[in-house]
């Protein structure tokens, strides 16, 4: 019954909006806006939905354009899209890459292999983090940067800036399924270098994988601390540690 929804352009089975040609074929959203004319009839595409087919889609079960890959998710039409953006069996953009600006595209296994041959000094290989902080060049420094983290078989993101308003943030993500995000929480520890003998330690839940520019909009997905809070702490160098673990 699926293969009723085929895209004839892609082959994935569509998903609302679906639109027609002149002569009533369907094509996927996505497709519609790289072709001009239909590849069934050569009629071209308006801005026509196939409302008919859009109804018919509300009663099927959908699987994952990744189950030869070997996943086995299925869902409504609704969501298999969001699934799939995230699939651990798909493909993924370097995660780095915002940072880096890095152009690798390849499955979610060879991330790791990846970060670590050609991003070396942003793989977290110990779970301590050291970096140098000057307190009278680098309070009105902006800076940014990422690290990845592997816990068991997951790939994790950790993002980091400071900020002219001497807030730090970290938000860390998982890349991998939206939906498996909320299964881990990770810990922030700062390290005393001061040699009081003194702790800031924190606990968060991990998010689910974002571009950079939207780990810090909402206050409730990372951790924030004032450089009036760490500043005890800190001694030329500010050094944290992160630990994640499955929730229970």
């Amino acid at each position: 019954m699926l293969k009723i929804i085929e895209c004839p352009v892609c082959f994935d089975y569509m998903v609302p909006p679906i639109y027609q040609c002149c002569g009533g074929h369907s094509i996927c959203g996505e497709c519609k806006s790289q072709v001009q004319q239909c590849p069934t009839c050569e009629k071209p595409f308006g801005e026509t939905q196939n409302f008919a087919v859009e109804s018919f889609t509300t009663f099927l079960t959908y699987p994952c354009k990744n189950s030869e890959r070997g996943c086995d998710f299925l869902s409504p039409a609704k969501e298999i899209r969001h699934h799939e953006k995230l699939c651990i069996f798909g493909c993924y953009e370097c995660p780095t890459s915002a940072y880096t600006h890095c152009k690798w595209f390849g499955l979610n296994q060879d991330i790791w292999q990846h970060c670590r041959e050609q991003h070396a000094d942003n793989v977290m290989e110990n779970p301590v983090i050291s970096l140098p902080f000057d307190m009278e060049e680098d309070l009105d420094t902006e800076d940014d940067d990422c690290f990845i983290l592997k816990f068991r078989k997951n790939i994790f993101i950790l993002h980091w800036e400071y900020r002219e308003q001497s807030i730090f943030r970290w938000s860390l993500q998982l890349v991998g399924p939206t939906e498996e995000s909320k299964n881990y929480s990770f810990d922030l520890d700062i390290i005393d270098r001061s040699g009081r003998n003194q702790r800031i330690y924190i606990k968060s839940l991990c998010e689910s994988f974002t571009h950079k520019d939207l780990a810090f909009q909402d206050n409730k997905t990372f951790i924030y601390l004032t450089l009036d809070q760490v500043k005890p702490l800190l001694n030329e160098v500010f050094c944290f540690k992160i630990s994640v673990y499955e929730n229970q």
